[in-house]
């Protein structure tokens, strides 16, 4: 019987000695001792948590606090955000030399495919004029997308495919594809250690926004997300760039480079063989048929069996 406990107690130190994950029962946000990070990269709906995840915090805060890329800092509040690994680890370092409890990291992911797009929409206006992008040629916009994010080697949304097993590993000292195969009822849990201090993970999928309230329930007190982030404060479908966006969603062609790139990307680990049916069949060989799309003021779902996975919301843009 000794033998038995011992041998268990031994492997339990060697493994947060690791740094590796320890079942346990989950963990809850303490708000007098905790830090929390919200790290991931860009148009994942991360802004749609920042409020409610600020109201977390003691004292309570208005917003996390936006840390661009190369703000490396020293010191740092109790909740922050950054799409940047860099900064990440900084603010991690900080807040492990500064607190007593936990650090806590939200990160986010989304199938890229819809959130490419939905990026290069975002920042349309700043490669050309918004009269040049209503009446230009939707093949010249096509090429102008597949330039910027696909082709270009300096480009950041490239690196957004291994962003997991390169900047948030980086970061954070883990690469969560090693536990992909956990995913399950829209989250992902891992436990981490950095120095011998706890960190808690928590990954979301951009597609499950409307459980994200009860997923992280299940670590902070009385989460709710303000009713003006869960649907917006504008009309998705009155954006000025909404019916150029359709049109190009509708007849973009993925060149076979793009399949390849994006099908092997960080980002469909997080996804079953039948959510990618659904979202995107061009990650399975044997499928071209076009997914089942719902539309609903400014949104779109894909229908996966009785599920529906959010692609695009125009409402947070």
């Amino acid at each position: 019987m000794w033998s038995t406990v011992r041998e268990i107690i031994i492997c339990t130190c060697v493994a947060s000695a690791l740094g590796l994950q320890v079942h346990s029962e989950a963990p809850v946000f303490d708000p007098e001792q905790d830090n929390l990070i919200m790290f991931s990269y860009g148009k994942v709906g991360s802004s749609s948590l920042a409020v409610a995840l600020a109201n977390q915090m003691r004292p309570r805060m208005k917003n996390l606090k936006y840390y661009p890329r190369g703000a490396i800092q020293t010191r740092c509040p109790q909740g922050a955000k950054t799409h940047f690994g860099p900064v990440a680890k900084s603010m991690i370092e900080h807040m492990n030399k500064s607190q007593t409890g936990r650090t806590w990291i939200i990160t986010i992911t989304r199938n890229p495919f819809h959130r490419d797009i939905s990026s290069y929409f975002q920042n349309v206006d700043h490669f050309f004029p918004q009269e040049q992008v209503l009446s230009m040629p939707i093949s010249q916009l096509q090429n102008d997308f597949r330039q910027r994010f696909h082709e270009d080697p300096n480009g950041d949304d490239i690196g957004n495919v291994s962003y997991y097993q390169t900047q948030f590993k980086q970061a954070v000292g883990v690469s969560l594809i090693d536990y992909a195969d956990r995913f399950e009822n829209g989250s992902l849990h891992v436990e981490h250690a950095w120095h011998g201090k706890p960190i808690s993970i928590i990954l979301l999928r951009f597609e499950d926004i409307s459980q994200w309230e009860g997923i992280l329930g299940t670590y902070f007190h009385n989460f709710r997300i303000p009713q003006t982030s869960k649907s917006g404060v504008n009309r998705g479908d009155q954006k000025w760039y909404s019916a150029v966006y359709e049109q190009l969603v509708k007849t973009y062609s993925f060149s076979e480079e793009e399949i390849k790139l994006l099908c092997a990307g960080d980002t469909m680990r997080f996804y079953s063989e039948k959510e990618k049916l659904a979202m995107v069949p061009q990650c399975t060989a044997s499928s071209r048929i076009p997914p089942n799309l719902i539309k609903d003021a400014g949104r779109m779902y894909a229908v996966a069996g009785d599920s529906k996975l959010l692609l695009e919301d125009l409402n947070l843009n």
